[in-house]
């Protein structure tokens, strides 16, 4: 999935399916990149994966966790992000470049819901659960619209 089609689906869900105040509407909407293979900012460490931060529509959204824990939280710090503003982790799918930071993550964060595809194995989510992470299975749509039965609720 292009990284414009992922970004796109979290901010359509966000709009779709959070209730926000008036300031938290007209509050600005940012994506970070938190990790990738290309820096987008001096001082940011690289490395093969991928990890963005969603901002505004009154949730902070972690999409992604890179490879590396250690790399992803120094990276954070670097870009003055706090683990503990993070409301949710949203994993697209079960690459080691896109998952191997979350144990870092949850062990900075405990109590995080960590959305996932219903594909992960078991045993992945059971060490979600270990950190006490509240896990919520849902399903990426790439093409047609979800029925709405079929959509979970971010807010």
């Amino acid at each position: 999935m292009q990284l414009s089609a992922i970004i796109l689906f979290i901010v359509m869900s966000l709009l779709c399916c959070s209730a926000v105040s008036a300031q938290e509407a007209t509050s600005p909407k940012t994506v970070t990149v938190v990790y990738d293979n290309y820096s987008s900012k001096k001082g940011l460490q690289t490395a093969w994966g991928f990890s963005c931060l969603v901002r505004g529509w009154g949730k902070t959204i972690l999409f992604d966790t890179g490879g590396d824990g250690r790399l992803l939280l120094s990276n954070m710090g670097e870009l003055g992000i706090d683990p503990q503003e993070i409301d949710m982790v949203v994993l697209s799918h079960i690459h080691g470049d896109h998952v191997g930071g979350l144990t870092f993550l949850l062990q900075q964060h405990h109590g995080l819901t960590v959305f996932v595809p219903p594909s992960f194995p078991g045993d992945f989510k059971k060490g979600v659960r270990h950190f006490g992470a509240r896990l919520q299975d849902c399903l990426l749509y790439t093409s047609d619209a979800a029925d709405e039965e079929d959509s979970v609720d971010l807010g």
